[in-house]
């Protein structure tokens, strides 16, 4: 595996770690924006460090 494609799965696996942890969130904030048909504002919550 190249270097682009480990930093390109780093990216995956850190993406995957910060929908995980606010899974509740983003789902409020779906509903939301279905419900107003627009665009809407979410807040998320982030680890200090949020790497593998």
């Amino acid at each position: 595996m190249g270097t682009a494609e480990q930093a390109a799965f780093r990216a995956i696996v850190t993406g995957d770690k910060i929908v995980t942890a606010n899974r509740a969130a983003i789902e409020e904030c779906v509903s939301a924006a279905r419900k107003d048909g627009h665009t809407v504002r979410c807040t998320i919550r982030m680890a200090a460090d949020p790497r593998p």
